[in-house]
């Protein structure tokens, strides 16, 4: 650990108490060490509709000590525009891409073989522990759901250069900024195609030694404070005509998706194939999931227990056949339910007050859900009310 003399938490907060309601001090991610990526994010960030134009400043992905001083003054420079800034522009902030590198002072690493720095867009797979770079991929999607109307990059050097990526030619022009070029930086691969199968974000790159940082900020920030500088993103359209959709165009997305195979048999697939059958009941025009469905669990509802589950007989396998009322319902096929029925009855405790023998006797919560998916439905074919009253049972006993 490296004694820079920035105490990074430290400063963000003070920001955040010179604006208390303009900012929330949050995080985009974590580095390989579990440090947050802590990030400022403004109160507009995320409604659907501001006049602000809505900036996310990004700074500090080398994580040099210099460059993360850069994106600080930089979200300075708009504290002290005031409130008549404040009234024109929403910024939000990640002033640090790279808190491990700057806490090692490794510059251009992240202590862990990677570079935030670079390498964009990041391989669509490791979302899940990256052991190298996870850092690129936090910030890469994001940013791309942060959805802003500019990305704004600071970095310090010796000389004043002003670069753009996407279509934000205008005000590059006035600022007098070339193209961006440099290949595999976060801007220009925001800025093309479908990021996180959205669409692009421009970005402007403001490279510059402190004392000129204010002075050049100052020209951005008038720029923007202009009415209609500077449009939504195409991004920023993308999402809001995804908040447009109805709830059934949304579901039929998810069904496209969603439900289409069983095995292993799980509660995850489970819900899938009976919100198959559900969306089916809303919207009568759609596909019909019910000769599929008939054909995925064939193999299954001519089974045993044992052979459909072997050892795995805990909740959550057992929830994996919570659509079995649902397709009895729609094909008049009684044997799914009737499977689903002895599922339900090895929740029959040994003794009087002891924990349903799939469930933990942790009274975990999502014990509480497996068990009342297959022990309501129980009940409901059958009229057997003893099968609630498991799960009442089990639900006052957690205390809870």
């Amino acid at each position: 650990m490296v004694n820079n003399g920035l105490n990074l938490e430290e400063r963000l907060q003070g920001l955040v108490q010179q604006a208390p309601d303009r900012w929330r001090l949050d995080a985009c991610g974590v580095t390989r060490s579990a440090r947050p990526i802590p990030t400022l994010v403004h109160g507009d960030a995320y409604v659907p509709n501001t006049h602000r134009t809505r900036v996310l400043l990004v700074g500090g992905l080398s994580g040099s000590i210099e460059d993360v001083n850069r994106s600080l003054d930089a979200i300075e420079s708009y504290v002290e525009g005031g409130d008549a800034l404040a009234k024109e522009v929403a910024l939000s902030a990640v002033p640090c891409g790279n808190p491990d590198g700057l806490a090692l002072g490794i510059s251009r690493s992240n202590g862990a073989g990677g570079n935030p720095a670079t390498g964009y867009p990041p391989p669509d797979n490791g979302y899940y522990g990256d052991p190298h770079n996870p850092e690129s991929r936090y910030l890469w999607r994001w940013i791309s759901f942060n959805a802003p109307d500019v990305v704004l990059e600071v970095r310090d050097g010796i000389a004043v250069r002003w670069e753009y990526s996407g279509p934000v030619s205008r005000i590059g022009t006035s600022l007098n900024a070339y193209p961006l070029v440099e290949e595999g930086s976060l801007l220009n691969a925001l800025a093309e195609e479908k990021p996180n199968n959205l669409a692009p974000v421009p970005g402007l790159l403001l490279t510059c030694p402190a004392d000129a940082l204010k002075p050049e900020l100052g020209k951005l920030w008038a720029k923007l404070s202009q009415e209609s500088a500077l449009g939504s993103s195409p991004a920023r359209l993308v999402l809001d005509a995804r908040r447009g959709r109805s709830p059934l165009d949304v579901a039929r997305l998810l069904g496209a998706v969603y439900g289409h195979k069983l095995n292993p048999v799980i509660y995850t697939q489970g819900v899938s194939l009976s919100g198959r059958l559900r969306l089916k009941e809303l919207d009568p025009e759609g596909e019909d999931p019910v000769p599929d469905l008939v054909h995925m669990v064939r193999g299954y509802s001519s089974c045993t227990l044992e052979q459909v589950f072997g050892e795995s007989k805990d909740g959550s396998h057992l929830a994996g056949m919570v659509w079995a009322d649902e397709l009895t319902a729609a094909t008049g096929e009684k044997r799914y339910a009737e499977q689903l029925v002895e599922i339900a009855e090895l929740y029959r405790p040994s003794e009087v007050g002891n924990v349903p023998p799939p469930s933990d006797h942790d009274y975990r919560p999502e014990d509480m859900f497996y068990g009342g998916a297959i022990l309501g439905r129980a009940t409901e074919i059958t009229g057997d009310q003893t099968y609630t009253d498991i799960q009442v049972r089990f639900l006052l006993d957690a205390g809870t």
